[in-house]
């Protein structure tokens, strides 16, 4: 009762940040062994994180796009706000120029009802739970 109370009167950005996580951790294990996107540091060299390429604020559109969030050090996704110059190459080798223009020039904005957030998190907390039976 308490947490479907809490969901009835959480704000639309409480939604979205528990998708995102869970997103996130569905990244870092699909990838769990690359290197930082941006710099090339070791997987097993310190906190990974998961960061975007296009900024979650200034482009909802692309906020959960898989082309988009890429494992990075703690170094590159915080102290350096993603690395973005380095990480626009390491894209390119990873996915190919096409891809990468594809998220320079896609819409920029798009909202998200909390339906559509909910599916998101059950298909991607599954996608993450294989991942980790599987290996």
């Amino acid at each position: 009762v308490d947490k479907a109370r809490k969901e009835k009167l959480a704000k639309p950005s409480y939604f979205l940040d528990l998708t995102q996580s869970v997103i996130n951790k569905y990244v870092t294990t699909k990838h769990k062994d690359l290197p930082c996107v941006a710099c090339g540091k070791s997987p097993y060299d310190g906190v990974r994180h998961a960061s975007h390429y296009k900024s979650r604020g200034s482009n909802s559109f692309l906020r959960f796009h898989l082309w988009n969030i890429w494992p990075c050090c703690y170094s590159c996704n915080v102290k350096k706000s993603g690395n973005i110059h380095e990480m626009r190459k390491g894209l390119i080798e990873l996915i190919g120029i096409e891809k990468v223009e594809y998220l320079e020039n896609a819409p920029r904005v798009r909202k998200y009802d909390k339906e559509y957030l909910e599916r998101m998190r059950r298909i991607f907390a599954k996608k993450t739970r294989r991942l980790k039976n599987n290996s």
